[in-house]
């Protein structure tokens, strides 16, 4: 067979896990582990340095939460999209077939 084959169940499967992915990022608290070192090096330039830091991973961590799920959503829908051609297909085939 020449060209390319979509396993749906595989695709679906991808879909879900990087939808969980993203979901459990979501919930973890990167910065969070930093609290504390900025109260530990009052008026220092690691404090800012640590304060910066937690700023970016917080917003990272966000980011890629969402767009980790966006893509899981977007990998299912193409899934649901493949199988319902599939479908369609064999449905006109079998009506030609007639």
């Amino acid at each position: 067979m020449s060209g390319y084959e979509v396993v749906v169940e595989a695709l679906c499967g991808a879909g879900s896990a990087a939808t969980s992915a993203g979901e459990q990022a979501g919930t973890m608290d990167l910065a969070g582990t930093l609290s504390g070192v900025g109260g530990a090096l009052p008026g220092s330039r690691s404090a800012q340095a640590v304060t910066g830091a937690a700023d970016t991973w917080r917003r990272q961590l966000t980011d890629w939460s969402t767009d980790t799920r966006k893509l899981g959503q977007d990998m299912s829908s193409s899934a649901d999209h493949y199988a319902a051609s599939e479908h369609a297909a064999v449905d006109l085939f079998g009506t030609l077939g007639r």
